[in-house]
């Protein structure tokens, strides 16, 4: 899948989840897809959606919802830096100052001596180049690197805590897939609550032929197969913000 990371190749991200998305569907969009028309279920519903959004989030690895982020990364000696909460919005010198920076400082001090410069689309001046949409990953690129070891001029360089970026990630519009899905699990646990179920719990249900069949606490595989895609990869024990 042309959305998987390298995950031999990362430089490590080392600052830990905070938050995950609440709302990757609306009331509304809910009702539209039960074909509900009355308000009786409406506290009940506005109360699951969250819950969905956040468990797809996290199962994602990441956070639809259009934002800013702040993360530092343990540099590794190579060109790749991936953020956590992808696409970019770029250029990120389109952004206010502290909203779309990269520092490097191998002491940890982020200030004006050790901000970055983005590559120009101009002049070709610059530290490192943004790859947007959901294709880029997320990906900011050492500029200048070609392979060949560990040169520290071209690639982001080894360290604890060494590299700070600001950005502004996320969709502005929740893509349909997800909004879909955050749909479906919406409507997962609806259904596990009417039954007088916690939505968490699982159900042992009488199926065609006088089998019995489990409702699992997992995700259903159909959710799992629309949200596959848009999993980040992630290193173990390592997380993002």
């Amino acid at each position: 899948d042309h959305r998987r990371r390298d995950t031999r190749r990362l430089c490590e991200q080392v600052m830990p989840i905070t938050n995950v998305d609440s709302a990757l569907t609306t009331l509304a969009a809910f009702k539209v897809y039960r074909e509900l028309t009355d308000t009786s279920k409406d506290t009940l519903i506005s109360s699951l959606i969250p819950r969905a959004s956040a468990r797809i989030s996290s199962f994602c690895n990441r956070k639809f919802t259009q934002a800013t982020y702040s993360e530092t990364f343990n540099g590794n000696g190579t060109h790749l830096l991936y953020v956590t909460h992808w696409p970019i919005t770029t250029p990120l010198s389109s952004l206010q100052s502290g909203v779309g920076d990269v520092w490097q400082h191998q002491g940890g001090v982020f200030n004006s001596s050790s901000l970055l410069v983005e590559r120009s689309t101009t002049s070709g001046a610059g530290h490192y180049v943004v790859h947007p949409g959901e294709d880029g990953q997320g990906l900011i690129e050492k500029y200048g690197y070609f392979g060949g070891g560990d040169d520290q001029r071209t690639a982001w360089p080894r360290g604890t805590l060494n590299i700070k970026v600001t950005y502004q990630g996320g969709y502005a519009t929740i893509p349909d897939e997800i909004a879909q899905a955050a749909i479906r699990l919406t409507a997962v646990y609806f259904l596990r609550a009417e039954r007088g179920l916690d939505y968490t719990t699982s159900e042992s249900i009488q199926a065609g032929g006088g089998s019995m069949s489990a409702i699992p606490q997992e995700l259903p595989k159909d959710i799992i197969e629309m949200l596959t895609p848009w999993k980040a990869a992630r290193l173990s024990g390592v997380s993002g913000l």
